[in-house]
């Protein structure tokens, strides 16, 4: 009679076994990938396309592919350490190429270099050839734009004026990719919990980066931050503006009040002489109700909440 013999893997002499099983799988899968990437190979990677030199005092205008695909050949090893280990690009020369339109082709050697280890053969590259076109170079400054997002702690906000230090960049393009360009707008910056005026260096966005060159890289935004709080401007006096000598306008009532909101410190700094409410008399004539709207004026770095009452009655009379 037969004796039925299972494996029990509680007991520790079972166990001791994992390891050696272990290491042996593992010592067999390094042996087969050595052979296997000592083989030759064809792989493309998707490289930068990077512009290096162009004419003296010209300008590049048309806009060149980010990457292209670059089918190479060589040792397994070389390929599989182009994606981990180095970052290389393809870099265009193109300083003898004449002002007009032309077409490059991305094969020729004098023209096209790249960071590719020796040993690797380059077959192919997509596309295989672009366009490319110069102007003369023009420069001109144009304000900064900061981009940010911020989340304030609870209570707080901005309180003033953002400002961006320098206040305005330095462009260098052709004249047809200048010519729209009126401002620049920063790298988005996202920060959170803030609760005091806050300072961070960011850099200008890289849109038409081929294209155009911009200075400096790097720019310091400061955006104030304070307290919120609001505050009651009672019986701000309402003027009427252009009426001329023969005519009067009663206003019904003579004020307003006004309720605005900014930070704290700027806010207890406000005098009633800087809000004061308006009415033109020429909106006047072109009413049929004998009702108005006023207009509030206050400094810029407040926000206006509300004014009470919104619509005023008027009377045009005759002077005697």
């Amino acid at each position: 009679m037969s004796r039925r013999r299972e494996l029990d893997l509680s007991q520790p002499r079972n166990r001791r076994r994992y390891p050696v099983i272990i290491t042996t799988t593992l010592f067999a899968a390094f042996l087969w990938l050595s052979l296997a990437m000592n083989g030759e190979y064809e792989w493309t990677f998707s490289l930068p396309l990077t512009v290096k030199q162009i004419p003296q005092n010209m300008a590049l205008v048309t806009p060149l592919p980010g990457r292209v695909d670059v089918r190479a050949r060589g040792i397994g090893w070389q390929l599989a350490g182009l994606g981990i280990f180095s970052h290389p690009e393809v870099r265009m020369y193109l300083s003898d190429f004449p002002a007009g339109p032309v077409r490059v082709p991305l094969t020729r050697e004098l023209t096209i270099k790249t960071d590719l280890p020796a040993g690797v053969e380059i077959l192919g590259i997509t596309p295989d050839e672009v366009n490319v076109r110069f102007e003369p170079l023009v420069r001109k400054r144009v304000p900064v734009v900061p981009r940010y997002s911020m989340s304030f702690r609870k209570g707080f906000g901005i309180a003033g004026y953002v400002t961006a230090e320098p206040e305005s960049l330095l462009i260098s393009g052709g004249g047809s990719v200048l010519g729209s360009i009126s401002r620049w707008e920063t790298a988005p910056v996202a920060l959170s919990d803030v609760h005091m005026t806050t300072s961070f260096e960011t850099s200008p966005l890289d849109a038409l980066s081929q294209e155009i060159a911009v200075e400096p890289r790097r720019i310091t935004v400061t955006v104030p931050v304070d307290l919120i709080a609001e505050r009651t401007f009672e019986d701000v006096p309402i003027e009427v503006v252009g009426a001329p000598p023969s005519r009067k306008a009663l206003i019904y009532p003579p004020t307003v009040v006004a309720v605005l909101r900014g930070g704290a410190t700027r806010m207890g700094s406000v005098s009633n002489n800087e809000v004061t409410a308006r009415i033109y008399y020429s909106a006047l004539l072109r009413d049929t109700l004998g009702v108005t709207i006023p207009i509030l004026e206050y400094p810029s770095d407040l926000e206006l909440v509300s004014i009470q009452p919104s619509q005023l009655h008027f009377v045009i009379q005759k002077v005697r």
